[in-house]
Order: C-alpha cells, then structure tokens, then sequence
C-alpha cells in the first residue's frame, strides 16, 4: 500500500489501522488462500497442502505450537486467520505463523462449536484464546498487534474431526448439523444440513 501507515503504538495510527480493517466486506463462503507450516519457533513455510491429524494438528508443525507456559492447550490444533487483515496491515501471510490463510471468509464470526468445511475436511471452532500477543507484536508492530486485539481480528482456532488434507483453493464455509442414528464412531453419526 502507498499510504503505508507508521509503526507506532500511537492511538491514532492504531484507529488509522482499526478504521481500515472495520471496513472490510466478507462473504457466506471463502477460500484458503494460503497455507504455512510452521517447522520451527520463527520458521514459517508456505506450503500447497497440509495433512491435518485429529489430536495433532497440522502434520509438519513443530511439536511445541500447542503449549504455552509449559502446558499443552487443548483446542489449538489449526490456527486461521483473514487474508484481508494480514493485507491491509502489509503483513506477509507467513509471518504470523497461522497454518490457514482464509480469503472472504468471517472467521471471527465461528464461536466455540460452529463447523466448517474446508476442501473434503469437517472442521470445528474450538474457542481456545486466539488473541494477539507479543510474539505476534514482535514479528509485525505494536501498532499492528493493538489494532488487531482491539478489533478482535485474530482469527480463531480449530479442531480437525477427521484426518484429512488442506489445499490451497478450497473453499471455505460454515456448516450445520443435525443429530442422526446413525454411525457410532464421532462426526460420522452428524448430518450437514443447511
């Protein structure tokens, strides 16, 4: 972007930046625009597709993404984030290290428990903490890591309900279900509806 805004944590420029991603229109269904692997604390690589493992995660990423403080968190096996925030804040999308770049997809809008599939892959929002914190401050700006805690633009976490793979270009969308007899084995007795 030309108008590039500066780095400061001053609150105008963290309103500036506020203003710009308020502004952004998203729709019912998106893509995955990018996927990035994280091999290593600060080691970021974009990828075509990713094999995702219940109880895993993304296969790939270093063993200690899920912990924090010494513990492992539950719920934290894939993480999403919009592709128009990282934009209009002139991130790379490899920087924040999430594993799925989502474009004209809300994601901010999955509570804990709402489906999505992405590609062939049943997904749920797992409302584990997603907010910004100083590695994410690090790696962008104080301004940068303000203005996307203030808007809660994150992204959000996720849980795989079956093994599977992420591709670059899936389409992205929130799905509902209802309760069958079905199948005993997890997701498999749910029926998308809607």
């Amino acid at each position: 972007m030309a108008d590039s805004l500066p780095t400061l944590a001053n609150p105008q420029f963290v309103d500036e930046y506020l203003d710009r991603l308020r502004a952004i229109q998203y729709g019912p269904v998106g893509y995955v625009e990018r996927i990035v692997i994280s091999v290593a604390h600060d080691d970021h690589k974009c990828v075509n597709e990713a094999r995702i493992v219940p109880g895993v995660g993304v296969q790939g990423d270093h063993a200690w993404k899920q912990w924090w403080r010494g513990r492992r968190i539950e719920g934290r096996q894939v993480s999403a984030m919009n592709a128009e925030v990282l934009d209009t804040l002139e991130i790379p999308y490899d920087v924040p290290g999430d594993n799925v770049i989502v474009r004209s997809f809300d994601l901010i809008t999955l509570k804990a428990g709402d489906t999505v599939r992405i590609g062939d892959m049943i997904l749920k929002a797992t409302g584990a903490s997603h907010r910004p914190c100083a590695t994410f401050e690090r790696r962008t700006s104080l301004a940068k890591m303000k203005a996307v805690a203030q808007g809660r633009l994150r992204g959000t976490m996720l849980d795989a309900l079956e093994e599977g793979r992420i591709r670059v270009g899936d389409v992205v969308e929130r799905i509902f279900f209802r309760k069958t007899n079905a199948a005993a084995d997890g997701w498999r007795e749910y029926e998308g509806v809607g």
